[in-house]
């Protein structure tokens, strides 16, 4: 009997260590459509399956910040770039937290979306300066450049941002804290048990 009372809150721990393990997983996981079996319903994870929808909202962010960046009185190109870059920064990490999940803990929540403007700031440090430049002297090629970000973020792999986030020491210690909920929630059950026993 003492042995079941010890494995209860082993088992609690196991299970909620999984548990964490499994929701970090489902967020990059399946990369592709995924059809259950006996159905017609088909599964993706989330952020694969909002890859497209998140890649045209950037793009339209971009587009409007853009326009409203290069107008003949914004001053110097290097003010307009790092106006440009801390706009489009936030505008995509507002637009990201509201596709992130309220499931999902927020420390996790924040250390993807830092990690996402890390590589969004290295994307477009580069070329900031030249579509400032182009956009300035053409109109036109602001949306062609639109569409170029668009592409790279459609094609971008999911698969170097899983690798980052789960490099991150906040997801092993998210681990640790589920696996001592599920403790908790064994011993719980064990001083249920003993009361209701006796």
């Amino acid at each position: 009997m003492e042995y079941i009372l010890i494995l209860i809150p082993v088992i609690g721990g196991i299970s909620g260590w999984f548990t964490a393990a499994l929701a970090l997983k489902v967020l990059f996981r399946p990369a592709d459509p995924m059809k259950l079996p006996f159905t017609d319903t088909h599964i993706r994870g989330l952020l694969p399956g909002k890859q497209e929808h998140l890649a045209a909202g950037v793009r339209e962010i971009i587009q409007t910040q853009l326009q409203l960046a290069v107008t003949e009185d914004s001053g110097p190109a290097y003010e307009v770039r790092a106006n440009l870059s801390n706009t489009i920064v936030v505008s995509i990490k507002e637009h990201i937290q509201h596709k992130i999940p309220f499931l999902v803990p927020r420390g996790v929540r924040q250390k993807i979306i830092d990690t996402i403007e890390d590589i969004v700031r290295k994307e477009i440090a580069g070329f900031l300066d030249e579509l400032v430049y182009s956009v300035r002297q053409d109109r036109g090629a602001g949306s062609d450049l639109c569409r170029f970000i668009e592409e790279k973020i459609r094609c971008y792999d999911l698969a170097d941002l899983e690798t980052r986030v789960k490099k991150l020491p906040e997801i092993f210690y998210l681990k640790i804290a589920a696996a001592l909920i599920g403790v908790a929630a064994g011993l719980l059950q064990i001083l249920v048990a003993v009361v209701a026993g006796t």
